[in-house]
């Protein structure tokens, strides 16, 4: 009888949670697009049978540059920032299995998983070492494909993701990790609550200062009120308590070099993610950037993109030489 009562209060306790972001939203008329109204006017690609929503600014050339799109967010948050890395480099978005307007399934829904596709993409587009960029659910693909397939990854950049376990989270991010209960309940019981909460982190509190475009807003509306979509990115928070202890045991052996960028008003993968990150990599150079929130490249717009493209054009060279600097110092000891 108590483990019962005990059971329905935990029960009670996570409807309630997400219950009081419900009021505002729920029974109103959508905000936004459907997911396949949405998905209809996106650019994708077959992969593997999996239609993959990509954005692609060729550069012959020039080094190459793919960029994942955050969560519950998508390659749109790219949208600022695009013209000027496009000016330099030869450039390719896309959107991970199963996030965004990228189509998934529950086998893709892993760090591990999604790097193998991505992978798949750039050699669809005939690109063979690349620097990656990933930022929250993108950090760990990033890291993954930079521990693993070193030979494809000249560098990678995360930022305001994780990359070890157990991370830093937000209390309510960290129960959706932690807890296949408090998973079930948001993607059945209270779904429509969780994704009106996921909806305002990707449009509003998210970000310190930055706003979304409107057509920007739209999109995210479609992504996070999609049930299949929501279903799956719980997914893959599922599969951290694996992936992300087996990735963690992996960072002190990744020779690729690493930039490390963050909010420091990153409320929901908190910035001593960072600094964990920076510590556990080899080569790795780390900055904060001040008044950034969890979607930190658009809030620090052209700080953020200043030090992407002094890490691209030589910065990831640098790094790389004195971690060999620095172990040669060591074996002479």
């Amino acid at each position: 009888m108590k483990s019962q009562t005990a059971l329905v209060s935990i029960l009670f306790g996570v409807a309630m949670t997400f219950a009081c972001s419900d009021a505002s939203t729920r029974g109103a008329a959508p905000l936004g697009p459907s997911w396949e109204e949405a998905r209809a006017d996106a650019t994708t690609t077959s992969i593997d049978g999996i239609e993959i929503r990509y954005r692609r600014s060729p550069r012959a050339d020039a080094p190459s540059v793919v960029l994942f799109g955050p969560y519950p967010q998508s390659i749109r948050a790219w949208d600022s920032a695009w013209s000027a890395l496009a000016g330099r480099y030869d450039l390719l978005a896309m959107d991970l299995p199963g996030f965004g307007l990228s189509d998934g399934s529950p086998e893709t829904m892993s760090p591990s998983a999604a790097a193998r596709v991505a992978l798949r993409v750039a050699d669809h587009f005939g690109i063979d070492r690349f620097h990656v960029v990933g930022p929250d659910v993108g950090a760990p693909v990033a890291l993954w494909l930079a521990a693993n397939h070193a030979d494809r990854i000249l560098s990678a950049n995360v930022f305001d993701g994780p990359g070890y376990f157990p991370p830093a989270m937000e209390p309510q991010l960290d129960r959706l990790v932690h807890s296949g209960l408090y998973r079930w309940m948001a993607g059945h019981v209270v779904a429509g609550a969780a994704m009106d909460q996921f909806f305002e982190i990707a449009t509003e509190t998210g970000y310190a200062v930055a706003e979304p475009s409107a057509a920007a807003r739209a999109e995210y509306y479609a992504i996070t009120h999609d049930p299949r979509a929501h279903r799956l990115s719980l997914a893959f928070l599922a599969s951290y308590e694996t992936e992300l202890t087996t990735l963690g045991g992996l960072l002190p052996e990744i020779s690729t070099p690493v930039l490390v960028t963050w909010g420091r008003e990153d409320a929901f993968v908190l910035p001593e993610n960072a600094e964990r990150l920076h510590e556990l990599l080899p080569s790795s150079e780390l900055v904060l950037f001040d008044d950034a929130g969890h979607y930190s490249h658009e809030d620090a717009g052209d700080r953020y993109v200043d030090v992407l493209t002094s890490w691209i054009d030589g910065g990831y060279v640098a790094a790389a030489a004195a971690r060999a600097d620095v172990a040669q110092g060591l074996g002479r000891e």
